[in-house]
């Protein structure tokens, strides 16, 4: 029950809370929207100030205090609460053999991933630190996506570590203002929904048939079978995409969506493709946005349509005219745009995510400057959404790829060959040639598919002779 004395503020949700609330009350012990991120850190932590520098956290951003209101209420809420304390644990396994260190902080890890948070009055974020040595500790941050998405996330640990290491020596940290989500809110709020509507609409008219990435395992159906395959492509590569960006002046993240798009409509022998693309969703006219803490991100449909004749350049500057108009639209809740098209909740079963900052690189970097040297070793992150597949694109040097998948669905045989698919796409994106020239095949490939041609062929012979009376 929460006290009045301690209720600040409260206000709807957004259209992504509304859809992470649904699956949070609808299967309360799936992982989905379970955030984790798991960090070595190669300095001497002074236990109590990092506690204390995580309450401050708290405080300082109205958010994280939030609790979510389903009952007696006739739209579901979020309710801002005036204080909470972070929920954290402290552990010292320094006698423990190391072999044996790992084994602990998995368990500890995957016991963390079994206590789901109770939405309408649990503190939505905890954080435990475990000492392995003198100056090594891994520090786990768990927290549930409805409060964060990633780029919330990165400012809230480098504020952690500024505030940390401030107080550690003395200091007064120097942060910036806190602009509120709430202004956020009242921006979606005032947002003509009518027009988005007539938007989403149209984007989807005459879309025919939804198309997937093959399924490749009968037991669909089934539990979700959490497992990960990560690739990246080579410098060599990855500078090619990069340069064939600059060239057609659109973003890698369009290059990168016309690769999957491309093959998507290979798979599916289809010149009209859609899947779902994770978008930021913040927008630029609301102040402070780059600095405020909440959850904006959306889930939209990205549509490819392709002409048997159109180059590759073509395509590109294609899509991303049509990514630079989405964008007004980008609030627009996913239920009502998929409720727009007869294929409902079956418009595409997998989504997309391109990240153009490297969240593990620049956190690294922020936290060696703030301690004057040392820093973190290591980051391991846990988010996966309820789609069977989600495909992560991670910018940098080498372009990289995680497959976040469901393994009753998907195997990591068969995610191997679509990362060899995608490689083939992505070498002959780079020359102006017919996307009908595209071949994703290889030749080994090629003469498998012969061979069973031609086994289907003698077959279907052998099955005449016997059948002709």
């Amino acid at each position: 029950m929460i006290k009045k004395e301690n209720l600040k503020d409260i206000y709807p949700l957004t259209p992504m809370q509304q859809g992470m609330l649904f699956h949070a009350l609808f299967d309360k012990e799936s992982l989905a929207y379970f955030n984790q991120f798991s960090l070595r850190l190669s300095e001497e932590i002074n236990v109590r100030i990092f506690e204390e520098s995580w309450n401050e956290i708290l405080m300082r951003y109205d958010n994280l205090r939030t609790v979510f209101i389903t009952k007696n209420v006739r739209e579901s809420m979020q309710m801002i609460l005036k204080y909470q304390k972070i929920d954290f644990y402290f552990e010292d396994i320094r006698g423990m053999e190391k072999s044996k260190q790992e084994t602990h902080i998995k368990n500890y890890q995957n016991t963390d991933k079994e206590r789901p948070f109770d939405l309408s009055k649990d503190v939505l974020l905890r954080i435990a630190l475990i000492q392995l040595e003198k100056a090594s500790f891994q520090f786990i941050f768990s927290c549930h996506h409805i409060l964060t998405d990633g780029w919330s996330t990165g400012i809230i640990l480098k504020d952690f570590f500024s505030i940390y290491f401030a107080r550690l020596a003395n200091k007064t940290p120097e942060l910036s203002a806190v602009p509120s989500y709430k202004n956020y809110i009242q921006w979606l709020m005032a947002q003509d929904k009518e027009k988005a509507k007539s938007y989403w609409d149209n984007y989807l008219k005459g879309y025919r048939q939804p198309v997937t990435l093959p399924h490749a395992v009968r037991n669909h159906g089934q539990a979700f079978l959490l497992k990960e395959y990560s690739f990246k492509l080579d410098q060599n590569l990855s500078e090619r995409l990069n340069h064939l960006a600059v060239k057609n002046q659109v973003t890698l993240s369009t290059v990168i969506h016309v690769i999957w798009g491309i093959l998507l409509g290979k798979y599916n022998h289809s010149d009209d493709v859609l899947f779902g693309s994770v978008v930021s969703g913040r927008p630029q006219e609301v102040k402070g946005i780059d600095r405020m803490i909440g959850l904006f991100i959306n889930t939209v449909p990205v549509r490819v349509q392709m002409k048997t004749e159109q180059t590759t350049d073509a395509l590109l500057q294609d899509i991303q005219k049509q990514s630079l108009f989405s964008t007004n639209y980008h609030y627009y809740p996913l239920p009502e745009i998929q409720s727009l098209s007869p294929h409902k909740n079956s418009l595409f079963d997998h989504i997309l995510e391109f990240n153009n900052v490297p969240f593990d690189a620049d956190l690294k970097e922020t936290v060696k400057k703030l301690s004057g040297g040392a820093g973190i070793e290591s980051l391991e992150e846990f988010d996966y959404a309820h789609y069977d597949l989600a495909v992560i694109v991670m910018s940098g040097t080498e372009i990289q790829f995680l497959f976040i998948y469901n393994g009753n669905v998907y195997t990591k045989d068969y995610l191997e060959k679509v990362e060899a698919h995608i490689c083939r796409i992505a070498a002959g994106m780079n020359k102006e040639i017919p996307l009908s020239e595209i071949d994703i095949l290889s030749e080994k490939e090629k003469d498998d598919m012969k061979e069973s041609k031609e086994k289907f062929e003698n077959k279907k012979e052998q099955m005449v002779v016997e059948f002709d009376f």
